[in-house]
């Protein structure tokens, strides 16, 4: 949660520095989760953790993402593009947390992928916090 409060209040700085009299122009392109290539080739750190056992529980939530090609070209477009401003939110599709862990389970089926299952009997025994977040707190 907080690196998306990072994000909510780095973007607001940009847009209040901008209140000054400023001889360029700002356009904010946001993106949901980026997946795509990395540099050096590497898992994605939480995803490792669902391969290797680490996380138990799938987590209970959506997630946006966008491809990093797609997030790249953004970025140009609104460079090459005089008349754009404002601000570009980018995601490609919202699935759930579990589409994932289905998704991985046919990738590494000997890998010990949580369920949802898991997550309602943690949750009914309490013996996990659950936090929720909404736009207007941020």
């Amino acid at each position: 949660m907080w690196y998306m409060v990072s994000k909510v209040q780095a973007e607001q700085a940009a847009w209040d520095f901008m209140k000054e009299e400023r001889n360029f122009d700002l356009v904010a392109v946001n993106s949901a989760f980026t997946l795509g290539p990395v540099l050096p080739s590497s898992l994605c750190e939480k995803i490792l953790q669902f391969l290797d056992g680490t996380t138990k529980v799938c987590p209970y939530f959506m997630f946006a993402f966008v491809h990093l090609n797609d997030f790249a070209f953004a970025q140009i477009l609104v460079y090459k593009t005089p008349s754009a401003q404002g601000r570009y939110c980018l995601a490609e599709k919202a699935i759930h947390a579990m589409e994932v862990m289905d998704l991985l389970r046919t990738i590494a089926p000997e890998c010990p992928i949580p369920d949802i299952w898991e997550y309602i009997r943690v949750m009914s025994n309490h013996t996990q916090p659950f936090y929720h977040y909404s736009q207007p707190v941020l």
